[in-house]
């Protein structure tokens, strides 16, 4: 009955030219499809017998945009929901897949080229290595699929530009796939064979275009990567680019070279040298990019632009095929297949990535620089040179360790760094030699001691910047902070105007950090006493004060540093902690009948506004217990500093 039904539905198929009429049928044999595959193999075997696909193609051509984008969605839906392998295998080695594939559409219709996109996404993801010389012409290594996609990587669509990064790695992940060693060596043979002509495919032109298309574009998103989108772009095309290069590791040096050549060597030029050119970016937003490289890709030679007192001098070729892309998106109609063929087939041909001559070799002025500007008084550049050192000790490249110990060798007023910058010094330092540390830990030292006798002595007292960020301190956990692994986000690009006011907490931070980098001493942070959902007793030594009839009460907590507040429990002398707020450097604002929270400017682990509704004839007495527990946490700051420092 089902093969009856095919029969008839190929008969009106043939015949019909009505639009209507033929998105009626070919919806109705693309179910067809499915339903032989899933349960009856004879009417799959008609259908192929009778190369119905064959008769599909034959209708797009000449017909509207809108009935070609619907033969392309079927196509696409009956490749995907193939089950059988046998039926998939013939699907695929359908010639009339490579007519679909290469047949010249409206792409000036965006349904259109989002059809036609995944249509090449459907395909791609069914591509393996036996499969793959069905698609990709070795004689001549062109691959069509792949040239087709990447005339959209620049199509202005989110959507579709994410469906071609999508074939490209389906399609490049099998460079790296482990052989089936259960295959004849014929056969494995043959395989590696296809395989090593499709990685010349993907090193040379004309498909180096896609990659340089990449590159446009990341330069097209710099000057707005203040803008939060544009980030996001940013950060998914490197995590393409990982992606790419892990599979294809061959592709590592290509990269570099077109990294090198169009955005990492002229931004240095722009930023370092004063060179004129085409890329226009702010200082710190050039150096976050360069960080972001060399953190986020598995680059392997770009360091020595960073860390070797001698770089090569122009190591590479000119890329065959440069050229600007146009702002606008515009399908691409010239072809490089003469072209092509004539770089792969001429044997002479040099390869594409130049080599590095020992006797072509200049001063690395950009390194020279970068080390000068080490001793810039901006947080934010100074932290962005380090990450990216940073980055090189983690690849085992040089680093420069001397000057970085300069850093700490500033006077104890004068500690401008923020403390990422100090995290990231420190952090430099671990399973490193120590000892060029220890006079700098024991100045260190001798000024916190200083400090302490100073206090005793009512020289001076510990000032608010250090008992606003104690918790820092009393909450470090040299463990932790040694697992840590140091990052730079868009955000630490910003000074904070009040760094320069934190340099006793800086001083003892530094101190602390050195203690247990040199010292070998392990400090462990405080175990919390009240957090969030916590169910606590109200029997304790802190003030409790009960603001409503439902037994919710608002606690201050000297010794910890915090206000808390609970709500009722089933035992009457238990709450459950629902807030807490840093008592330091807290500043209360009466608002009606709320009482409005706020931190410290200096407090560098700032929290947002906070508000507790208090009964107005309580309110006064809430703060002039909030102004004595600071007073009082003040002192318990003052005896955790001398016991830490015993």
């Amino acid at each position: 009955m089902q093969l009856n039904i095919a029969q008839d539905l190929h008969k009106s198929l043939i015949t019909s030219n009505d639009s209507s009429q033929i998105k009626n049928l070919i919806e109705q044999l693309s179910q067809m499809y499915i339903i032989a595959d899933h349960q009856n193999q004879d009417i799959f075997e008609y259908l192929a017998e009778n190369n119905i696909l064959a008769l599909f193609y034959d209708k797009i051509i000449d017909s509207s945009s809108k009935l070609a984008s619907f033969i392309i969605s079927k196509i696409s839906f009956i490749i995907l929901n193939l089950k059988n392998p046998f039926n998939i295998t013939y699907l695929l080695s359908n010639p009339v897949l490579n007519e679909f594939i290469n047949h010249e559409y409206v792409f000036s219709d965006q349904e259109m080229v989002e059809y036609y996109v995944n249509f090449l996404k459907i395909i791609a993801i069914r591509i393996n290595r036996e499969n793959i010389y069905l698609y990709f012409n070795q004689r001549y290594c062109s691959f069509p699929l792949l040239w087709q996609a990447q005339k959209f990587i620049n199509y202005p669509e989110i959507l579709v530009q994410n469906t071609v990064k999508v074939i490209i790695l389906s399609i490049s992940k099998l460079c790296n796939l482990t052989l089936d060693v259960s295959l004849t060596q014929s056969i494995l043979k043959q395989e590696n064979l296809i395989i090593s002509k499709f990685k010349n495919y993907l090193l040379k032109s004309p498909f180096i275009i896609a990659y340089h298309k990449y590159i446009q574009k990341i330069k097209y998103i710099l000057p707005n990567i203040t803008k939060s989108e544009f980030q996001n772009q940013l950060e998914e095309l490197f995590m393409f680019f990982n992606d790419l290069l892990n599979q294809c590791s061959f592709l590592i040096p290509l990269f570099e070279q077109m990294l090198l050549q169009e955005l990492i060597l002229p931004i240095l030029d722009y930023l370092l040298l004063n060179k004129k050119i085409d890329i226009k970016i702010e200082f710190k937003l050039g150096f976050y990019f360069l960080h972001q490289i060399l953190y986020k890709l598995p680059l392997k030679n770009i360091f020595i632009y960073f860390s070797q007192d001698k770089i090569p001098n122009e190591s590479y070729t000119i890329l065959k095929y440069h050229q600007n892309q146009s702002v606008n998106w515009v399908y691409e109609i010239q072809d490089y297949q003469k072209e092509f063929e004539q770089v792969y087939l001429d044997e002479n041909q040099n390869q594409i990535i130049g080599n590095q001559s020992q006797n072509n070799l200049i001063n690395n002025n950009y390194k020279y620089q970068m080390l000068y500007l080490l001793k810039h008084r901006d947080n934010s550049i100074l932290l962005l040179q380090l990450a990216i050192w940073q980055v090189m000790k983690s690849h085992q490249k040089p680093w420069p360790i001397n000057q970085i110990i300069e850093l700490l060798s500033q006077p104890y007023n004068q500690i401008m760094h923020s403390k990422k910058v100090i995290d990231f010094i420190i952090l430099f330092f671990l399973n490193e030699d120590t000892n060029k540390l220890k006079q700098i830990y024991q100045e260190y030292e001798n000024k916190v001691k200083q400090l302490i006798i100073n206090a005793q002595n009512d020289k001076s007292q510990l000032s608010q910047d250090l008992i606003i960020n104690w918790e820092i301190i009393s909450n470090f956990d040299w463990n932790t902070f040694k697992k840590s692994l140091p990052t730079v986000t868009f955000d630490d690009l910003q000074n904070w105007v009040y760094e320069n006011q934190l340099n006793q907490f800086k001083l003892v931070y530094i101190w602390l950090l050195l203690k247990c980098l040199v010292m070998n001493f392990k400090k462990e942070t405080q175990n919390a006493k009240y957090v969030p959902n916590q169910e606590i007793s109200h029997l304790t030594d802190d003030i409790y004060i009960q603001i409503d009839d439902k037994r919710t009460y608002l606690i201050i907590n000297s010794e910890q540093g915090y206000i808390i507040q609970t709500i009722a429990c089933s035992n009457p002398n238990r709450g459950i902690v629902t807030f807490t707020y840093p008592l330091a450097g807290i500043s209360c604002i009466q608002e009606k009948d709320y009482l409005k929270l706020e931190c410290n400017k200096l407090a560098i682990n700032q929290l947002k506004p906070a508000q507790i509704k208090i009964p107005i004839h309580l309110m006064n007495d809430i703060i002039l217990k909030i102004n004595d527990a600071k007073l009082e946490l003040q002192q318990n700051t003052f005896e955790q500093l001398q016991q830490l420092c015993q």
